[in-house]
């Protein structure tokens, strides 16, 4: 939980010194992807280690393989994207379909069909955002939101599953264990926040919305 709270220190001075916008996002996803491994750790011990491993290469390979073929997202690259990098895809991308997928699949409670849902409404944030920051350019003539196609959001739901599944087979118990889900909700508090101080208006709407519906459901249906 410290290092949650360092990750969202990190975030607040973001509108202050917007040129450190590419130290600070990644200075914020290790120290969430450290949280993460903590957590799990603290229920897991070593096999934490692994499941960070399979979780961290399955989001690295399907970036590398997904920036070369336009499959499973459309057609996009990381050419120019801050550092540093793997095999060409920013570290900060891999350590993000970790740890926000882990939250997810916690705050879900190991449900990957929700999961996915999950990755959806944050990457309804994210498209508007890395780009305008320089991580990923879009190419795909075939445009649905801010550059990207309906392809990649349907890639986004597969993936988000196919993690939170993974989890699952791997770790059973963790999903019944919360905490950590709250790196998801405070995700769904700064990244709106942020797009709308951007301009970002049709983003943070719709991005707000749907990750906080999604978030904080269970607590309306009498859940954590």
């Amino acid at each position: 939980m410290v290092f949650l709270a360092l990750a969202v220190l990190v975030r607040i001075p973001v509108p202050l010194f917007p040129q450190e916008f590419p130290l600070l996002a990644l200075a914020q996803m290790v120290l969430l992807a450290l949280s993460a491994l903590l957590w799990a750790f603290r229920y897991l011990g070593g096999r934490a280690l692994g499941l960070a491993a399979v979780a961290f290469g399955l989001g690295l390979w399907v970036e590398f393989v997904g920036s070369r073929t336009g499959l499973p997202f459309g057609r996009y690259t990381y050419e120019g994207a801050p550092g540093p990098h793997l095999w060409g895809v920013p570290l900060i991308v891999p350590l993000g379909w970790f740890a926000l997928v882990l939250s997810a699949h916690a705050l879900a409670r190991g449900r990957p069909v929700r999961v996915g849902l999950m990755a959806v409404a944050w990457d309804l944030g994210l498209e508007a955002l890395m780009p305008a920051q320089g991580y990923w350019t879009w190419q795909d003539p075939r445009p649905f939101w801010y550059g990207a196609p309906l392809l990649n959001y349907l890639a986004w739901f597969v993936v988000g599953w196919a993690l939170s599944w993974t989890y699952r087979r791997l770790a059973p118990g963790l999903s019944a264990v919360g905490g950590f889900g709250w790196a998801y909700r405070l995700e769904a508090l700064f990244l709106p926040a942020g797009l709308a101080l951007l301009g970002f208006w049709p983003a943070a709407l719709a991005c707000g919305l749907a990750m906080n519906l999604l978030a904080w459901e269970r607590r309306r249906c009498g859940g954590e």
